[in-house]
């Protein structure tokens, strides 16, 4: 049932409500947004909940399995706002579409095909997920995977760091412009990692494919790798290899401009 909550002259826009959207069955979900949270996480039926301003509500509509929810394009203000989004354990979506202005996106326990998540201010955040085919994007904020399986894509974001732990990441580009990217206990299969201001810092990782790392204005160190050959470059710092190289190991390809080079 899609709920849905008319206003009256009564209602001030600026009343913080709690409205429950829907509890309809869906296979994807898009979501656009001016301002406000979003979270999707596992549970044991399909939920939709906002809270938040009445005039942040978005407009719901549900058609052959496929959920879409946005707020009216002439809101201008920002304020608090958030919306829940509830999806039971056995179920695998086809396409996860996340779009905030000014908010933060996080996905938790959830299977899908195809995400693409994105907060133009704010951040992007997922744990314990499975995506098939993966794009996760922030202009002002940071980019977190944790305890997660992700394929065929991209994690990128301008300003704001890019941080991984736990998790296996299948031919997925690494892209940050201005800032860090630190990778902890990570299984990588092909992909690279691209920055133009920032350090990349990989430490216990396992490669499956040789993999390289591009950086114009900063340090690249990786620690604890099955590396079999590492080729360095920097044209303004030091180069410093001191590992135990493995006859099955990968080569691991790193330059930089200016920064150093670490692999112990």
């Amino acid at each position: 049932m899609i709920f849905e909550k008319l206003f009256s002259k009564e209602n001030k826009k600026d009343e913080i409500v709690r409205v429950k959207i829907s509890d309809e069955e869906f296979n994807e979900l898009k979501i656009k947004l001016s301002s406000g949270d979003v979270t999707v996480e596992q549970g044991e039926r399909f939920a939709v909940n906002f809270m938040g301003k009445r005039h942040y509500l978005p407009i719901v509509q549900l058609e052959n399995g496929r959920l879409q929810l946005k707020q009216r394009i002439n809101l201008i203000d920002n304020g608090e706002a958030h919306l829940k989004v509830v999806v039971p354990a056995e179920v695998t979506l086809d396409r996860l579409d996340v779009q905030t202005n000014s908010g933060d996106i996080e996905i938790v326990d959830t299977k899908v095909e195809k995400a693409y998540l994105k907060s133009t201010e704010g951040r992007v955040r997922v744990r314990r997920v499975a995506i098939a085919e993966s794009l996760l994007e922030s202009t002002d904020g940071n980019v977190t995977v944790r305890n997660s399986d992700l394929a065929d894509g991209k994690l990128a974001t301008y300003d704001g760091e890019i941080k991984v732990s736990g998790s296996t990441l299948s031919q997925i580009s690494l892209n940050v412009t201005d800032g860090d990217m630190n990778l902890t206990d990570v299984t990588i299969d092909g992909g690279s990692a691209n920055l133009k201001a920032g350090n990349f810092t990989l430490d216990h990782a396992v490669f499956k494919s040789d993999y390289e790392i591009n950086n114009i204005e900063g340090n690249n160190t990786v620690w604890s790798a099955n590396l079999k050959y590492a080729r360095v470059r920097t044209a303004n710092g030091l180069n410093n290899i001191s590992f135990d190289p493995q006859p099955s190991g990968v080569i691991l390809t790193m330059t930089t401009v200016d920064g150093d080079n670490v692999v112990e």
